[in-house]
């Protein structure tokens, strides 16, 4: 491997390990009843409840 593919695979490998997208899986409780209110203030905030949205939360058949 020549040193631009090796710089080019740690920088992709840097940019999915910054992303929120799949680290809420499997640490968070199951769904509680009712409304869920997600409170997110910064740059990062939007990105972390889409994640968060999106991440596979389920209690019974209801998913987040």
């Amino acid at each position: 491997m020549d040193c631009r593919t090796v710089l080019h695979d740690l920088f992709r490998a840097a940019l999915a390990a910054y992303g929120p997208e799949g680290k809420f899986d499997g640490i968070l409780p199951s769904r509680p009843r009712g409304r869920v209110i997600v409170v997110g203030a910064g740059k990062a905030a939007a990105r972390m409840a889409n994640a968060l949205r999106q991440s596979p939360v389920r209690a019974g058949n209801h998913a987040l």
